[in-house]
């Protein structure tokens, strides 16, 4: 790809001051510190909450789950795919209640080609950090395995846009901003990471799940 068609695609690159370079050093693949001078990242968070009362005041179930995803592409055609997240679930009964946990984070990286407005990813999980643990009523927390996730993924992503709301609700509405629409493949294991990412092409977007219909934000400020 010639240096025009990179910047159309992933514009505004990004250059790492020397206290950043140190900590990517540390931190992720080398893949990360030796392109660092130019690369474009896409961001995603995902928030989902659900309340359900059950009749006859037999109980109630409290479920969250938060997700940050960020794909940096870098001009070599390396790609860092980082991802954490937190889930948890309450339930309330009449005689006993349980209190579920998940804490994570996973890295892959691998390789990225555009052809027009679809972009492929192919990864490889280079790191991956999990915690899961689950209560009855007043009984100490036992530990449990977390689910799986696929060592290798292929991510297929469609050049797209949607609209922003505001953060007083989705009908404040600000207008649409261009972003990446990924799905990876019918058979990969996910664990809590969604199956559908919804990437914001120059800056980060939120998306609000767990209702009737999805809607976006733009992700606040750090």
């Amino acid at each position: 790809m010639n240096p025009t068609a990179l910047t159309r695609h992933f514009p505004q690159p990004k250059r790492c001051t020397a206290a950043l370079c140190l900590i990517l050093v540390c931190l992720v693949p080398a893949l990360a510190a030796a392109d660092a001078k130019e690369s474009a990242t896409h961001a995603m968070q995902w928030e989902e909450g659900q309340n359900i009362h059950i009749a006859n005041q037999g109980g109630a179930m409290n479920r969250h789950r938060h997700v940050q995803l960020s794909v940096e592409v870098f001009s070599s055609h390396k790609v860092l795919v980082s991802e954490s997240g937190s889930r948890s679930e309450h339930n309330l009964y009449r005689n006993y209640s349980s209190d579920e946990s998940t804490k994570w984070s996973s890295i892959w990286q691998g390789r990225w080609s555009l052809n027009g407005e679809q972009m492929e990813l192919d990864l490889q999980l280079w790191n991956r950090q999990c915690t899961h643990q689950k209560k009855w009523s007043d009984a100490a927390a036992e530990t449990l395995p977390c689910e799986a996730v696929s060592k290798h993924l292929a991510v297929s992503c469609t050049l797209s846009q949607v609209v922003i709301g505001d953060a007083g609700g989705p009908s404040a509405v600000r207008g649409s901003v261009p972003v990446w629409i990924c799905t990876p493949s019918d058979s990969a294991e996910l664990a809590d990471l969604p199956s559908r990412w919804v990437l914001g092409k120059a800056s980060c977007v939120k998306v609000l799940a767990g209702h009737r219909e999805v809607s976006y934000q733009r992700c606040p400020r750090p």
